[in-house]
């Protein structure tokens, strides 16, 4: 059975550990590169004649929308001032 004071002195290592890691992680430049790893290549690339949820991820990330939808179902512009 672990002792108090060995749990206390594992806590206390891990969340420093993690706060160290979360200053480090702050430290770097943002970047403005989304990059995506598909699951699989689409094999069709129109999303009405395919099923295929590749297929949709793939349309939603190549071909913005004009508007879309926020929190409250309320339409947004995307891709148009007004």
């Amino acid at each position: 059975m672990i002792s108090r004071r060995a749990f206390g002195a594992g806590a206390t290592a891990s969340v420093t550990l993690a706060a160290l890691q979360g200053e480090r992680a702050r430290a770097q430049p943002a970047s403005k590169i989304l990059r995506s790893v598909p699951q699989a290549e689409p094999q069709v690339f129109d999303p009405h004649q395919s099923q295929a949820n590749v297929t949709s991820v793939h349309a939603a990330m190549v071909y913005d929308t004009l508007f879309g939808w926020d929190a409250d179902m309320v339409p947004r512009p995307q891709m148009v001032e007004s």
